[in-house]
């Protein structure tokens, strides 16, 4: 039972218990019984919700990519945005796990980087350095600017005797936003 119910309170697994089974115990007797299965109560790790879109993703460009010369890989930008929640999350949650469960889905307390007051910000690196770390308003929306504003002088930045192909593509990119 708990194995299918992992975040279910040892209170509330005994009352489940006692309901569907008739069975009478007391909480104690139902941590002990958890325990002697190796289901130990602790805090759930956190981890950023992947959809099934975003691994199919991950999955092509890992593919897609398995065959690059580290030369390939020296001349890209490395280029990310993260959220940061202003506000702190509501408490933790307790889940009951085996030794290497962990990170098993059910295990996990998915975090969604949206709500309690946002900042983003948006920061790159390269094989040349890295750039300086800008602060974005405005949220998700402000690709267009970020591209324009901070990719491309970084870019031009970090590679000025490069061919200028990059700076057709970052313009093409920016055009299709």
């Amino acid at each position: 039972m708990s194995l299918n119910h992992r975040r279910m309170t040892s209170s509330d697994l005994q009352k489940e218990w006692q309901t569907a089974a008739g069975v009478e115990c007391t909480v104690r007797t139902v941590r002990n019984r958890l325990q002697g299965a190796g289901l130990k109560s602790c805090k759930a790790r956190k981890k950023p919700f992947i959809n099934e879109k975003q691994r199919r993703a991950r999955l092509k460009f890992a593919k897609d990519h398995k065959d690059w010369t580290v030369e390939e890989w020296r001349n890209l930008i490395f280029s990310d945005k993260s959220h940061f929640q202003l506000c702190p999350t509501p408490g933790h949650l307790m889940v009951r796990l085996r030794p290497g469960e962990a990170y098993k889905p059910q295990c996990l307390a998915p975090t969604v980087k949206f709500g309690g007051g946002l900042v983003m910000i948006w920061g790159c690196f390269s094989k040349a350095g890295i750039r300086k770390i800008c602060l974005c308003e405005g949220g998700i929306n402000q690709a267009k600017v970020i591209l324009e504003e901070h990719l491309l002088p970084s870019a031009l930045t970090m590679f000025p005797n490069s061919e200028i192909t990059c700076r057709r593509q970052l313009v093409m990119f920016i055009s299709l936003l």
